[in-house]
Protein backbone atom coordinates (compact mmCIF):
# COMPACT_ATOMS: atom_id res chain seq x y z
CA UNK A 1 0.00 0.00 0.00
CA UNK A 2 0.96 3.07 -0.90
CA UNK A 3 0.93 6.69 1.08
CA UNK A 4 0.56 9.78 -0.49
CA UNK A 5 3.20 12.03 -0.40
CA UNK A 6 2.80 15.63 0.93
CA UNK A 7 3.04 18.79 -0.55
CA UNK A 8 6.84 19.97 0.15
CA UNK A 9 7.80 23.28 1.08
CA UNK A 10 9.41 25.69 -1.73
CA UNK A 11 13.15 25.13 -1.21
CA UNK A 12 12.38 21.34 -0.83
CA UNK A 13 10.33 21.37 -4.43
CA UNK A 14 13.06 23.50 -5.76
CA UNK A 15 15.52 20.22 -5.23
CA UNK A 16 12.55 17.87 -6.78
CA UNK A 17 12.93 20.37 -9.96
CA UNK A 18 16.51 20.22 -9.77
CA UNK A 19 16.84 16.10 -10.47
CA UNK A 20 13.56 15.70 -12.46
CA UNK A 21 15.14 18.35 -15.52
CA UNK A 22 18.93 17.18 -15.01
CA UNK A 23 20.30 15.80 -17.15
CA UNK A 24 21.08 12.61 -15.01
CA UNK A 25 19.48 11.14 -12.25
CA UNK A 26 21.80 10.93 -9.33
CA UNK A 27 22.92 13.46 -7.38
CA UNK A 28 25.56 14.42 -4.57
CA UNK A 29 23.86 16.64 -1.99
CA UNK A 30 26.70 19.22 -2.55
CA UNK A 31 26.12 19.44 -6.37
CA UNK A 32 22.59 20.16 -5.99
CA UNK A 33 23.62 23.00 -2.97
CA UNK A 34 25.87 24.51 -6.20
CA UNK A 35 23.39 23.92 -8.82
CA UNK A 36 20.99 25.85 -6.62
CA UNK A 37 23.00 28.26 -4.91
CA UNK A 38 22.36 26.90 -1.44
CA UNK A 39 24.36 26.07 2.02
CA UNK A 40 24.96 22.33 1.52
CA UNK A 41 23.99 21.46 4.94
CA UNK A 42 20.77 23.01 4.52
CA UNK A 43 20.29 20.86 1.00
CA UNK A 44 21.27 17.51 3.39
CA UNK A 45 19.07 18.65 5.85
CA UNK A 46 15.82 18.92 3.22
CA UNK A 47 17.18 15.85 1.74
CA UNK A 48 17.05 13.84 4.76
CA UNK A 49 13.06 15.15 5.59
CA UNK A 50 11.96 14.07 1.88
CA UNK A 51 14.26 11.12 2.43
CA UNK A 52 11.47 10.19 5.49
CA UNK A 53 8.84 11.66 3.30
CA UNK A 54 9.42 9.09 0.43
CA UNK A 55 10.13 12.03 -2.48
CA UNK A 56 13.87 10.58 -2.97
CA UNK A 57 15.49 7.75 -2.97
CA UNK A 58 19.39 7.77 -0.87
CA UNK A 59 22.41 5.49 -2.44
CA UNK A 60 25.25 5.47 0.31
CA UNK A 61 29.31 4.77 -0.21
CA UNK A 62 32.05 4.63 1.83
CA UNK A 63 32.97 8.43 -0.06
CA UNK A 64 29.99 9.81 -1.34
CA UNK A 65 25.60 9.70 -0.91
CA UNK A 66 23.55 10.46 -4.14
CA UNK A 67 20.14 10.78 -4.15
CA UNK A 68 17.24 10.61 -7.26
CA UNK A 69 13.28 10.74 -7.04
CA UNK A 70 11.76 7.50 -5.54
CA UNK A 71 9.88 5.63 -8.22
CA UNK A 72 6.53 6.79 -6.11
CA UNK A 73 7.86 10.51 -6.51
CA UNK A 74 8.75 9.89 -10.41
CA UNK A 75 5.02 8.12 -10.91
CA UNK A 76 3.23 10.97 -9.29
CA UNK A 77 5.13 13.89 -11.29
CA UNK A 78 4.74 11.86 -13.98
CA UNK A 79 8.47 10.83 -14.84
CA UNK A 80 10.23 7.81 -15.82
CA UNK A 81 13.58 6.38 -15.63
CA UNK A 82 15.68 6.69 -18.89
CA UNK A 83 18.98 5.41 -20.24
CA UNK A 84 20.48 7.27 -22.60
CA UNK A 85 22.99 5.62 -25.05
CA UNK A 86 25.93 6.47 -23.10
CA UNK A 87 24.32 4.73 -20.19
CA UNK A 88 23.37 7.61 -18.44
CA UNK A 89 19.86 7.66 -16.27
CA UNK A 90 17.78 10.66 -16.35
CA UNK A 91 14.22 11.54 -15.50
CA UNK A 92 11.83 12.09 -18.88
CA UNK A 93 8.39 13.01 -18.71
CA UNK A 94 6.43 9.62 -19.81
CA UNK A 95 4.64 12.04 -21.92
CA UNK A 96 7.54 12.43 -24.10
CA UNK A 97 8.05 8.50 -24.04
CA UNK A 98 4.90 8.36 -25.54
CA UNK A 99 5.27 10.57 -28.50
CA UNK A 100 8.77 9.53 -29.12
CA UNK A 101 8.19 5.54 -29.33
CA UNK A 102 5.35 6.50 -32.15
Amino acid sequence: MHRSLEPLPANQDSLIRAIATSTRAWHQPEDLASLLTRDPESVKDDLAIMDIAGWIQVREYPDRILVTLSEQAGNLLGLELVRNSRGRTRWQPQAELATSNH
